[in-house]
């Protein structure tokens, strides 16, 4: 399978990547897509599992729970000032790696629509 760009029309492809700068797509993607990004600290991003026990360290609570499960015993105005600090600054995925992967994201997701079609 070659690249989007050779699957689709530039129209197509156009239309797509225009839809997802305006929300009218929503592109999911799991937490390695960001795994070259760092926090300001110059640290990596926390996976769940790390930001759980991070988190039950900064609200002093057990670090034996899921970061869902902290969630919800702490107060959400909290929780969510937490999270706005913890993410503050942080510098992104590198734009080649970004491209790629949105490329190859946005490749499954339509070849395969279409393909499914019939």
């Amino acid at each position: 399978m070659g690249a989007i760009t050779e699957q689709l029309s530039e129209e197509t492809t156009d239309l797509v990547l225009d839809g997802v700068r305006h929300g009218t797509y929503r592109i999911l993607v799991g937490a390695g897509f960001s795994s070259s990004s760092k926090d300001a600290t110059g640290q990596s991003l926390p996976l769940a599992g790390r930001l759980a026990i991070e988190t039950a360290a900064h609200f002093g609570l057990p670090d034996r729970y899921a970061l869902g499960q902290l969630a919800n015993a702490i107060e959400p105005t909290s929780f969510s000032e937490y999270l706005v600090r913890r993410f503050s600054g942080c510098s992104g995925v590198d734009a080649v790696q970004w491209t790629a992967s949105l490329c190859c994201l946005t490749e499954s997701v339509l070849v395969g629509g279409l393909e499914g079609r019939g």
